[in-house]
């Protein structure tokens, strides 16, 4: 940095300029790695590769004193946080100059390992923690960093002590995954694999997990679990490798395996029902044991009409039967048994499904859809059970949901066949006080436990007759006067009150209006309030009556007129002039009377009436008035 400091004295008149020189280092250009478009990973950037978790680096592939050239720990979410950790546990420093070895540098979305010195004790796992947000939850990814004295000579990743099975999945679910456990060391395991019997099995990525138990100079010590998801008895054996950042990839090392048996599944697994929710189950047992047999657990899923739990029975390896007792009614259920004693347990026998409802239904005699009037008609309700020795009622329930038939039922067999009762019910007149919803209902008292079954009772309703007319007749329809259209029905057996009327106008549905007026009592009645020749002689006004309930079909009927409107003249006006006495003389007093006459519902009333006298002839030479002229104007 350089100074210049400029000062004048006034009094001495001399500039005094005194140069203050200090020296300055300029850094090298500082260069952090692109971030990944998704996921996070880890960046080696003197080699410019992502390393896989648990990668092996010497010391020397992290320069020093090279800018920003280290291990970098990347999220393509800018927003998370990000930690480097010791291998002892403890926080990377954020700055240089603390005395360790390694200090960190954070960037928007990464964080890089950087090395100052020789790595020397701090030889080992260096985690890289990423924040996953407000929760708890976070990622971690892993690399080991040694001195390059111990890189090449070292050995590769050795598995030590036994394989440990633990069984993840429960005994009811049909997928098994069981996971094996193993610790590893002298250098981290970039690679997993296990086989069976010697045949490598596919795992996820995701299913295989390290966690670092711990560090020191010339050791390290990892956890590796691998979840697998078959169910196959045999040897399983697992192997481990290393990844290094050099010519010479993977480092193999030592692996060890686990025998894994898998039980024997039952077979010929039956139901049968003993009482309206009780089962007993029972099965055969396997035909032979590839793994000891400790006992079985039967499991009874429900799959429709409840949301509860399954249930379990554990019973020995002796019993071949169970009773499930306790279910809820009206439910079907899966069944299901399962063999335990090895280290998988066997598959599920073939589910059973089991209800413990009742089965109905209703026919109706005879089967066609009965007219309004038939007469004879026989509902048949049929219950079909597989429960031994029930009493229970029979009841028929009609359209107002009142008893109108009953009957007792005693079923009393001794073997689990399915037994069949019914009940009839006679209708002797179909009309519609007899159609709608009828309701077959079953009452076990005992079980405190009530099951029913509708039926929709459907009527055809005949045809209906329908005519429509004019009311005051073709001969009065002029222009300006109203007139009514009346909608005829006819041959509705009783079906009056179930009846709606419609109106349409070329197809348009009519309504209450400038035009129309519908009578709120007698929809059949239509007014046309103002009679028009260029409406009324242009369209088809018609009348649709159709049966208006849900438990009818048919019953439409509809009929149609056109109407001739006449324009309206004068000569649709008449004009009347009477005198108030019958001779007149000279000097009477008189009253002259002018009567209008229009046509019948004409709309309008007349606005003015004007009488005009016009002329006599004088002298009268009779008694009668005579050569009198009249008018009137409206």
């Amino acid at each position: 940095m350089l100074i210049l400091e400029y000062k004048m004295d006034l009094k001495s008149s001399y500039l005094l300029i005194a140069f203050l020189s200090i020296q300055f280092t300029i850094a090298a250009a500082v260069s952090i790695p692109p971030l990944p478009t998704e996921g996070i990973q880890l960046y080696l950037s003197s080699d410019n590769s992502v390393l896989p978790d648990y990668s092996l680096l010497q010391e020397s592939q992290l320069p020093l004193s090279q800018g920003l050239q280290g291990l970098w720990c990347q999220t393509s979410n800018s927003s998370q946080s990000i930690n480097w950790y010791l291998p002892n546990g403890t926080l990377v420093p954020a700055t240089n100059g603390t005395g360790l070895p390694v200090y960190s540098y954070s960037a928007p979305g990464q964080s890089g390992l950087l090395r100052t010195d020789l790595i020397g004790s701090y030889q080992g796992l260096y985690s890289c923690v990423i924040s996953n947000g407000g929760n708890n939850d976070s990622s971690t990814l892993v690399a080991a960093v040694v001195r390059d004295t111990e890189y090449n000579s070292a050995v590769g990743p050795i598995v030590t002590g036994d394989l440990h099975f633990s069984l993840l999945s429960s005994v009811d679910s049909p997928q098994v995954s069981f996971s094996l456990s193993f610790n590893v060391t002298r250098r981290p395991p970039t690679n997993v694999t296990c086989s069976l019997n010697g045949t490598v099995i596919p795992v996820n990525g995701s299913d295989i997990h390290r966690r670092a138990i711990g560090s020191t100079l010339d050791n390290i010590l990892i956890e590796v679990m691998v979840i697998i998801r078959i169910r196959q008895a045999g040897l399983y054996s697992c192997t481990v490798s290393n990844s290094r950042v050099d010519n010479v990839h993977v480092y193999p090392g030592a692996g060890n395996g686990r025998f894994i048996s898998v039980t024997d599944p039952p077979s010929n697994v039956l139901v049968n029902r003993t009482g309206l929710t009780s089962f007993n189950v029972s099965w055969t047992p396997p035909p032979f044991l590839s793994a000891p047999l400790a006992g079985y657990q039967i499991f009874h899923l429900p799959i429709s009409g409840a949301n509860v739990m399954s249930g379990v029975n554990i019973v020995n390896n002796e019993s071949q039967t169970v009773a499930i007792d306790d279910l809820i009614f009206n439910v079907t259920y899966q069944i299901f048994v399962v063999s335990v004693g090895g280290d998988i347990p066997s598959e599920q026998s073939n589910a059973i499904l089991a209800s413990t409802g009742v089965t109905f239904s209703i026919t109706s005699h005879p089967p066609l859809i009965p007219y309004i009037g038939d007469t004879d008609i026989t509902l048949t309700c049929t219950v079909a059970l597989d429960v031994p020795m029930i009493v229970f009622q029979l009841v028929w329930l009609g359209p107002n949901d009142t008893v109108i038939h009953t009957n007792s039922v005693n079923m009393n067999q001794s073997g689990p066949d399915v037994s069949i009762q019914s009940i009839d019910l006679s209708l002797d007149l179909i009309d519609p006080a007899t159609i709608g919803m009828y309701r077959c209902m079953a009452n076990f008292s005992n079980d405190n436990v009530t099951a029913s079954t509708d039926y929709e009772l459907i009527g055809q309703a005949p045809d209906i007759n329908v005519t429509v007319s004019i009311v005051y007749g073709d001969q009065s329809l002029i222009e300006g006067t109203y007139t009514d259209l009346l909608c005829t029905v006819s041959n509705i057996q009783g079906l009056a009150s179930l009846t709606i009327v419609s109106w349409y106008y070329n197809g348009t549905e009519i309504s209450n209006g400038t035009d129309y007026t519908l009578s709120q009592e007698r929809r059949e009645l239509l007014r046309i309030n103002q009679l028009s020749v260029s409406r009324d002689n242009e369209g088809v006004y018609s009348c649709v009556v159709s049966v208006d309930t849900r438990y009818l079909i048919g019953g439409v009927g509809n009929d149609s007129v056109a109407l001739a409107v006449q324009s309206f003249s004068s000569n649709d006006i008449n004009i009347f002039i009477s005198f108030s006495k019958p001779s007149l003389f000279l000097g009477d007093s008189f009253i002259l009377q002018c009567s209008l006459t229009v046509p019948d519902r004409y709309i309008y009333q007349p606005t003015l009436f004007e009488a005009r006298f016009l002329s006599f002839e004088l002298p009268l030479t009779t008694p009668y008035l005579s050569g009198v002229s009249e008018e009137a104007i409206v």
